[in-house]
């Protein structure tokens, strides 16, 4: 039943990706139409504060692969309604329903105080950006991811040791959402504190290499950047150790959204440097160049791929 709901919600919504040289959009059907469905899953997955207190999300190095119906994925979809209904009522004009959907979603991320639910909650409000290029849903994913942020600090100070590694590589992986979120809002000089922390934060003997990987990773266009959604770690019994964009890339990114090429590469050649040191930590592929090259288009594309071509000879070639 939940299923459907979503799918006739989501046929009003009409979500259509449109992509050129210049423009990645959403084109729109009826949001109002599809207000009704979405409240009604409301109803189907609503949890009750004393049900949420009872849910296991306390314990951040643990549960974070989610199946289907249990606790993580009941609130992380609960969130994700929230965040629609936030925005469907934006969309409709009425301000203050949509107020009362974000209010909702940020009363029911505190009652467990989890780095689970405010994480949730963040990953929702950034897919936002894939609807419409808002300002105030970055704005409101930060404060969420702040939050996370400092209950993954908790969990880091308190951990035992065998867990500590994970933890202090996880803590870096959040210090650098914080960062990448801070430069999409144009805060340049916040940016570059965080991201410095991200990069001096000492991370513990890694035994985890070979036992991790990144979920919840996806690119945005955001006013002509790139803009890469926050990451989690999990541990899982075999994988590649993948980083893919690291807090030198963003650094990178940072110096070009501040028009400062000179020093973007000096970032550019510690991030390549880096992804040598860093198992499948490999930031030369094509996918990577070309969108690089889409948003930044005064970027020496020469310097770049010899950059690249210095440490990675064998990468793909880009026309």
């Amino acid at each position: 039943m939940v299923a459907a709901y979503e799918l006739l919600g989501s046929l009003h919504i009409g979500a259509k990706n449109l992509e050129n040289e210049e423009v990645i959009g959403t084109f729109y059907q009826d949001c109002a139409k599809a207000i009704p469905y979405y409240e009604k899953l409301i109803s189907l997955t609503e949890i009750s504060d004393e049900q949420l207190l009872r849910m296991n999300l306390k314990n951040y190095s643990a549960n974070t692969m989610f199946a289907p119906n249990s606790d993580r994925f009941r609130f992380a979809t609960l969130s994700r309604y929230y965040t629609i209904l936030y925005f469907l009522y934006e969309k409709t004009g009425n301000l203050e329903k949509a107020d009362v959907y974000l209010n909702k979603l940020k009363k029911k991320a505190a009652v467990p105080n989890s780095f689970f639910t405010y994480w949730d909650a963040c990953i929702s409000m950034f897919r936002l950006i894939d609807w419409e290029k808002k300002e105030i849903y970055l704005t409101h994913a930060l404060e969420f991811i702040q939050k996370a942020l400092e209950k993954a600090d908790e969990a880091l100070k308190l951990a035992p040791v065998e867990d500590k590694p994970f933890l202090s590589l996880q803590y870096r992986e959040l210090l650098k959402a914080v960062g990448t979120t801070h430069r999409a809002l144009a805060h340049y000089t916040e940016a570059e504190k965080i991201l410095k922390q991200a990069l001096d934060c000492p991370v513990l003997d890694n035994p985890a290499i070979g036992h991790l990987k990144l979920t919840g990773c996806y690119c945005y266009f955001y006013q002509n950047r790139i803009l890469i959604s926050p990451n989690i770690l999990v541990k899982v019994s075999a994988t590649d150790y993948h980083y893919r964009i690291d807090a030198f890339i963003e650094m990178f990114y940072l110096k070009l959204d501040e028009n400062k090429p000179d020093e973007a590469f000096l970032w550019y050649e510690k991030a390549l440097q880096n992804s040598v040191l860093e198992h499948g930590n490999d930031i030369s592929g094509k996918p990577f160049i070309g969108y690089t090259l889409q948003m930044y288009k005064n970027l020496n594309k020469e310097t770049l791929l010899k950059l690249r071509s210095k440490y990675f000879p064998d990468a793909e070639k880009v026309d």
